[in-house]
């Protein structure tokens, strides 16, 4: 592995991947300055990206205890905050899927920051349509292919409240259902309600 630093992070890849690795790290350098006002908080340390070349390369990582599937699109693991990115070869899928795991980094570092100033139990996690909902929210915009599932899922009965939601956990549904409500939540009250949320 090569490292690139940045004030934010610490960008691992493959040394004959540095052209692809350099793009990547100034996007995502400019996510977390944008994050760092989001959130309302700077990370304490330098958050470790490991980017991967291709999927199969992020599909045999260590970084992981877990098997990692076809269908996953990145990762951020809860022990050490590392960030795992894999390229497909789609730049906008590479930007979308580094600000979304990117968001769970900063939610992670926000509520272990929360938690230890009011004396708490720092192993404390919302549900996960929010967690992956507010990632959806910060990662990618709601377009016609957001709406077009979330009304096909109105219209076949499928859809579930939030509350009853574990029947479709980790699906696409779930993020998507996640991303809707605070989306509203957004609209109806302003984004800073989102990131009140994590400060109470």
């Amino acid at each position: 592995w090569a490292v690139l630093e940045t004030p934010h992070l610490r960008v691992h890849y493959y040394a004959q991947e540095e052209s692809l690795a350099r793009g990547l790290t100034a996007f995502a350098e400019s996510v977390a300055v944008e994050f760092d006002r989001r959130f309302a908080m700077a990370p304490r340390k330098k958050i470790p990206l490991l980017l991967y070349s291709t999927h199969h390369l992020f599909q045999q990582t260590n970084a992981t205890p877990e098997m990692l599937s076809e269908s996953t699109g990145g990762l951020t693991e809860l022990i050490k905050g590392r960030v795992l990115v894999p390229h497909n070869g789609s730049w906008t899928r590479l930007r979308w899927v580094t600000r979304h795991e990117l968001t769970h980094a900063y939610m992670l570092e926000k509520l272990a920051q929360v938690m230890k100033a009011h004396h708490k139990p720092q192993n404390w996690l919302p549900p996960l349509w929010f967690i992956e909902g507010l990632a959806e929210y910060c990662g990618t915009t709601w377009d016609a292919d957001a709406e077009g599932l979330l009304r096909d899922m109105v219209v076949s009965r499928i859809a579930l409240p939030l509350t009853r939601s574990e029947a479709i956990t980790g699906s696409v549904l779930m993020y998507k259902e996640g991303q809707s409500f605070v989306l509203w939540l957004a609209e109806r009250y302003g984004e800073r309600r989102i990131f009140e949320l994590l400060e109470n």
